[in-house]
């Protein structure tokens, strides 16, 4: 008997799962358009997991990051030709202790004897083929909690004259894995996966991403930032179905600006969030480094200092907000800059500035800016406008009334007993709170969240307007 998951499908086993027909009991497809998902808990199941990865390309896509869902698989023949490797085909594994990339080729493409002979599971490696390549698998499907640290086979380490941190690992299951469920020690909160057909990395900071949700796919391999003393549990209960072979979009996600660059065949995105816990400087716990693509593809980012960034989380700022959008290109051309989402309040002004043309784009109304850019080009040709809080500007104290704040407290005092109806909006003009209160004279509080506020007043006697910071 045989059991066959198509391409695309799912199959989640809550009990015990046997197989009693070898690795061509349970078959798990792959095609072009997705990859079979099977999520167990049993350990000792054999079968074929099949892996379908687009050919290398002239533009330099077609490399993918793979891992092995199953125990003891080969490298040669089925992924590595045997006895001398195919020179038009590469395989790599990434050291961090020294800095490189190792092929399984030595200097005379032959066979690297210090290169492994199998796969090792949770392990990550690059690979590119020549032609179209349907892969498969064989052996024992991995299932269980996996847990690596500095010791262990594959290890996470950090090294300051090598990879400062910088490792290799690979989802060992036939499903997806949801990042934000692995727990980590010393290990920064994103995760960074290569979509070979775009060309780009995906990371996600367990907010947001072009990595929706944190998914990594069946098989593929993923960059974690590690420090000293770093340690990475990969739970089996963190499975999850996902049917694509890379990465998809993510969902909604409230203050965050997406802008989008489109060129040459390839495109990139860079992800603006505002959380009132994060600095300007790099927070190893909410931003996301920049790991370039291909040379072909352009790259579009931010910085924090000297550290590129993907994802650039920001405190709320009462001033307007100047961020420095660095562009990238590997050939002359036209190159699109949209703005592909934006889900703050509607009162906030964004704007990108070219300096080149010196000429400033409301991206309210421009939506896309198509401009020439070569490789000689500025990468510091735009700057990102956001504008402060709301159009309403502050208001000196009147009618009586005086709003300060202390602590976590916000206090109005009032020389007349009036009624009053107070709004409150946070930095990118949203309304937070909004109450009425009864004419009454003397001292008033109410408590808000750590940030910058915008407190509107209204009396019988005046509109009042006062930007408060909340610790």
């Amino acid at each position: 008997a045989v059991l066959s998951v198509a391409a695309g499908k799912a199959l989640t086993v809550t009990g015990v799962l046997n197989n009693n027909a070898g690795n061509a009991g349970i078959v798990l497809k792959s095609d072009a358009s997705g990859t079979a998902s099977l999520i167990h808990q049993s350990s000792g199941v054999n079968a074929t997991v099949q892996r379908h990865i687009p050919k290398y390309e002239a533009n330099n896509s077609g490399w993918h990051d793979l891992a092995s869902p199953v125990a003891g698989q080969a490298i040669r023949p089925e992924f590595v030709a045997s006895p001398s490797p195919n020179l038009l085909d590469d395989f790599y594994k990434w050291d961090e202790v020294t800095n490189y990339w190792i092929n399984t080729k030595d200097g005379n493409g032959n066979w690297n004897t210090n290169f492994e002979d199998n796969f090792v599971v949770g392990r990550g490696y690059n690979v590119a083929f020549a032609d179209n390549a349907d892969k498969i698998f064989t052996g024992e499907l991995n299932a269980g909690d996996f847990t690596f640290g500095e010791t262990t086979t594959p290890s996470i380490t950090y090294t300051e004259s090598g990879g400062f941190g910088w490792n290799l690992m690979g989802n060992p299951y036939a499903s997806g894995l949801d990042w934000d469920e692995c727990e980590r020690t010393n290990i920064d909160a994103a995760v960074y996966t290569y979509d070979g057909d775009g060309g780009q990395y995906a990371s996600w900071n367990g907010t947001t991403g072009a990595l929706a949700d944190g998914i990594i796919p069946p098989m593929n391999g993923f960059f974690v930032k590690a420090s000293a003393g770093a340690s990475l549990t990969i739970p089996n209960s963190a499975r999850v179905h996902t049917a694509t072979n890379f990465y998809k979009e993510n969902a909604y996600i409230e203050d965050l600006l997406v802008l989008k660059v489109e060129g040459n065949g390839f495109s990139d995105k860079t992800f603006i969030h505002f959380n009132p816990d994060a600095t300007n400087g790099f927070d190893k716990d909410f931003d996301a480094y920049k790991l370039s693509g291909i040379a072909a593809a352009p790259q579009l980012f931010t910085e924090a200092g000297t550290a590129k960034l993907s994802i650039n989380e920001l405190p709320y700022s009462t001033k307007e907000i100047i961020i420095p959008l660095k562009l990238i290109v590997g050939e002359n051309g036209e190159y699109t800059i949209s703005l592909a989402q934006n889900t703050c309040w509607e009162n906030v002004d964004i704007a990108l500035q070219d300096l080149e043309t010196q000429i400033t784009y409301d991206l309210k109304t421009t939506t896309h800016l198509t401009n020439i850019h070569t490789p000689n080009s500025s990468a510091d040709r735009f700057l990102l406008l956001i504008n402060g809080a709301t159009v309403i500007g502050e208001t000196e104290a009147d009618g009586g009334v005086e709003i300060f704040s202390y602590g976590e407290l916000v206090f109005i005092s009032s020389d007349v007993p009036d009624p009053m109806e107070v709004m409150v909006f946070n930095m990118l003009g949203q309304q937070v709170l909004s109450k009425d209160l009864p004419a009454t004279q003397g001292l008033t509080c109410f408590k808000l969240n750590r940030g910058f506020f915008l407190i509107i007043l209204k009396t019988d006697r005046a509109v009042i307007t006062k930007k408060v910071w909340i610790q």
